[in-house]
């Protein structure tokens, strides 16, 4: 793959230079790229496929692992029933999501901040024709509201490793950000008493790389409800205090059966009542 792109790039180069150079090869290309369809058919399961909208290489890879990047995610989201709701936190491009309301058909609220992964996330809910099953938010959950900085690691779509509030990644490691973008930040408490109210989600999923003692923090009232049962949290190296913290909310921990890169789904589940 590397040594295709190595023989590609000066072809590119040229393509490039003419591409700015001259109005109308623009305007064919332009043109040609708008006819493109560069939809991704994902087989599902039962005959049901997914569709996703690809235009940059992981979104390509998340394509590509739809059913074995997380195995232990597919059989999670296979726990629902039609109608549930389910809480999708850190969403990028809906690989989850779609799956949740394809497949499982259940009604799903998700949260993605990053300007490049909403638009994707919208696109694809959209090819999907899952308007109003699928309902997206370009919010970043946390344990506060109000504007605030979303720290991306990097600047194309389908990619990972932002942060809000400041550029602290995993395991508190600060990074360098290639941008920073304007977002807003609200509790999930609030987003779903506005958004769903009455309502409370049966599963909730939480990616956010780093930023989850936070998201967490934001959603107590919702850790308290007895109609959330559980909760998918993608966590580095186990994190003990927050495992003590779910622990303490009333939830018991399924840890991981494999990690990559030193990262696993822990499952809470909510301790049956006394």
């Amino acid at each position: 793959m590397v040594a295709l792109r190595s023989l590609a790039r000066p072809l590119i180069s040229w393509v490039q230079s003419r591409f700015r150079s001259c109005p109308k090869l623009r305007h064919l290309m332009v043109e040609t790229f708008e006819e493109f369809d560069s939809t991704v058919v994902v087989d599902g399961k039962g005959g049901k496929p997914i569709l996703l909208h690809v235009t940059s290489r992981m979104e390509n890879q998340r394509a590509t692992g739809f059913f074995n990047k997380e195995p232990d995610t597919i059989a999670w989201l296979d726990q629902l029933q039609p109608g549930d709701l389910f809480l999708d936190v850190g969403a990028n491009i809906g690989v989850y999501s779609l799956y949740a309301a394809v497949h499982r058909g259940a009604a799903v609220v998700a949260f993605e901040p990053e300007s490049q992964n909403f638009a994707a996330l919208n696109r694809n809910i959209h090819r999907n024709g899952l308007a109003g099953a699928v309902v997206a938010f370009p919010l970043a959950a946390s344990d506060e509201a109000g504007p605030t900085e979303l720290h991306l690691s990097s600047f194309a779509t389908g990619q990972s490793h932002h942060s809000a509030h400041a550029p602290v990644g995993e395991g508190g490691v600060v990074f360098r950000p290639v941008f920073v973008q304007g977002t807003l930040a609200l509790t999930s408490d609030e987003a779903m008493a506005r958004i769903a109210p009455g309502k409370t989600p049966r599963f909730v999923k939480i990616d956010v790389d780093g930023n989850e003692a936070r998201v967490l923090g934001g959603m107590t009232a919702l850790l308290a409800n007895p109609k959330l049962e559980q909760v998918l949290v993608e966590l580095s190296n186990g994190d003990p205090a927050l495992i003590a913290m779910m622990e303490q909310a009333g939830f018991e921990v399924r840890r991981p059966d494999h990690t990559y890169g030193g990262r696993g789904n822990h499952i809470f589940v909510r301790k049956a009542a006394c």
